[in-house]
């Protein structure tokens, strides 16, 4: 499932930058640490509250830094779809079409619009891999 998220986290810089990121790049570790920071919510225990499905507030909080700092998702819940669909398309290949239709979408906030982007994804995945 992190995967994902970083997957469509990484979407702003993947159109800038070229090659794939990984979690391992120094950008990614950067964006984890600063989002840890603010949401005081150690990286280990995000995974483990997102494997659990427990989306309490800093679990919710650390998604949207994590696509506010790569510009996917801003305060204002804009989100903005040409760097998040050029990343979709590269990633998800065939399912790209259907997780733009059907996960970019806003919600009352930002942060539940990051929640729901992230869970969605996840879910359109999980979907294709059965």
């Amino acid at each position: 499932m992190l995967k994902f998220v970083v997957a469509l986290v990484l979407s702003a810089y993947l159109v800038n930058a070229g090659p794939s990121l990984t979690q391992t790049d120094a950008t990614v570790k950067e964006i984890l640490a600063k989002c840890s920071t603010e949401t005081n919510l150690p990286y280990p225990q995000f995974l483990t509250n997102l494997k659990n499905g427990q989306h309490d507030s800093s679990t919710k909080i650390f998604i949207h830094c994590f696509y506010k700092s790569l510009n996917i998702i801003d305060d204002n819940n804009t989100i903005n779809m040409d760097i998040a669909s050029k990343f979709i398309r590269r990633e998800y290949g065939e399912r790209a079409e259907f997780i733009i239709e059907n996960c970019l979408k806003t919600k009352q906030n930002a942060i539940e619009t990051s929640i729901a982007v992230r869970l969605c994804i996840g879910d359109a995945v999980n979907v294709y891999r059965s």
